[in-house]
């Protein structure tokens, strides 16, 4: 007789306790940023030279110095840009890392974590594209600032 008397009220407690139940609050934001900086900050290290290599294309053919200026900016300007890039990069895995446990404690909360690194959020990068699960953004231009 037990048994029986279980069986119609364990449904009935489930349809009850999902009806009442509130609305999910929760945002992942905090998290998914810090598994994204953790996990794209070593392709932004790989592609650092490429990277610098396009910003310093590009400043070449945009700034309005002298010949001789722009000739003996770019060797120089690349490799300092480059470290510039790769240094940048690092800083973008320690945010992550330093992300990932507030993340995992506001994950049940509505409330999120403003970034610890910025630029890997705002700047322009060489793909960018942007998924439920996680943001893949890698190639970030580190050191021109978004408009």
């Amino acid at each position: 007789m037990p048994v029986a008397r279980a069986r119609i009220l364990a449904p009935l407690a489930l349809v009850a306790g999902l009806a009442l139940a509130p609305p999910a609050l929760a945002s992942p934001e905090t998290l998914k940023r810090s598994v994204g900086n953790l996990a794209m900050a070593p392709l932004d290290f790989f592609a650092s030279p490429v990277v610098a290599g396009t910003t310093v294309w590009r400043n070449l053919n945009e700034i309005d110095d002298t010949t001789g200026v722009r000739v003996f900016y770019a060797v120089p300007g690349l490799f300092w840009t480059t470290a510039v890039q790769a240094g940048a990069s690092v800083l973008r895995g320690v945010a992550g890392g330093l992300e990932l446990l507030p993340g995992l404690f506001l994950l049940p909360f509505e409330t999120d974590m403003d970034p610890l690194f910025d630029p890997s959020e705002d700047n322009e990068a060489l793909v960018n594209l942007e998924t439920p699960v996680m943001n893949i953004k890698f190639g970030v231009d580190y050191t021109t600032a978004p408009f």
